[in-house]
């Protein structure tokens, strides 16, 4: 008799967001270090998948293939047909190459856009194509133009610093409109050289803390701007709904809430490469405008942004 490959489940929490999925990441990681070649990916008892969760652990599994020798894996569906719904939706089995059964048409969807991946290749206007219309489906029904500057900035500035800096082989983008919170989330991931490396530090915690400060950690000139001048607006924000970043890098995760100080903390799990999330209250009261000196130029697809 021929002896399967051992087999490795690893369980996808009930929510899968920003904080969650470092436990996850977790057990691939000590996936990885054992000899198990193949993994069972168990969303069963999954209810929700925010952007910050979702992006991710879609950039680790497109990467899987290339750090674990004959691997093979399969995916045990959510037992909630509305999580498993929202999956589809987002493109994340199309990511995968795993067909689906979701025949909406995807392009009406206004609530959010689906997942995205790209590299240093992709020419930069489909690019900037895929953030206009994020930032057009987001920002035309808002009256708050704090909201719709800061938008219009952070995605723009997040993707381009992870396009050009991260050096990694490919980048996974989603944003997505929560009404029932009045904010919205976007995430951007990559497996590329982490914050560490990136700013030349000694250790990771002092790293993400530079990348972020005046002085901005500059090698070359304008770098960390976009994560600098994005970690103020939130520093700055009174708004009533919090706002946030994060920044998870190496074996640390930087988190900057609204209307506080940036506070970073060891992780139990090692990210190679860089993970921010932005959660941008419709409500935010700071101005990118103010924080950076100077106005915020808005593309061409929104002609009637102000009226």
């Amino acid at each position: 008799m021929v002896q399967k490959n051992p087999l490795k489940i690893i369980e996808i929490p009930v929510v899968l967001n920003a904080k969650t999925v470092i436990e996850v990441i977790g057990k691939f990681n000590t996936f990885l270090e054992s000899p198990d070649t193949r993994v069972a990916i168990n969303f069963s008892k999954m209810e929700k998948a925010e952007p910050g969760g979702l992006t991710t652990l879609l950039c680790y599994l497109r990467d899987l293939p290339r750090i674990k020798n004959n691997f093979r894996g399969l995916i045990i569906h959510s037992n909630d047909k509305d999580a498993e719904e929202q999956i589809a939706r987002m493109g994340f089995y199309n990511m995968l190459g795993v067909s689906d059964d979701f025949e909406w048409n995807k392009e009406e969807i206004e609530l959010y856009k689906e997942l995205y991946c790209f590299n240093k290749t992709t020419p930069d206007e489909e690019v900037i194509s895929v953030n206009e219309k994020i930032i057009y489906s987001f920002a035309k029904t808002s009256n708050n133009d704090n909201y719709k500057k800061a938008i219009s900035w952070c995605i723009l500035e997040l993707v381009d610093n992870a396009k050009i800096h991260s050096h990694s082989d490919e980048c996974v983008l989603f944003a997505q409109k929560r009404e029932r919170g009045n904010y919205t989330e976007f995430c951007i991931a990559d497996r590329g050289l982490g914050i560490q490396k990136t700013m030349g530090d000694n250790d990771i915690v002092s790293a993400l803390q530079r990348c972020i400060s005046p002085e901005k950690g500059v090698h070359s000139k304008g770098m960390g701007n976009g994560l600098y001048f994005t970690s103020e607006l939130i520093k700055r924000d009174k708004s009533a709904a919090n706002s946030s970043l994060t920044i998870w890098s190496g074996n640390a995760m930087l988190t900057v809430t609204s209307g506080n100080e940036p506070v970073t903390t060891k992780t139990d799990s090692y990210w190679q490469g860089t993970v921010v999330t932005l959660t941008l209250s419709n409500n935010i009261q700071s101005s990118i405008e103010i924080i950076k000196g100077s106005e915020v130029e808005l593309t061409e697809e929104l002609p009637n942004f102000y009226c």
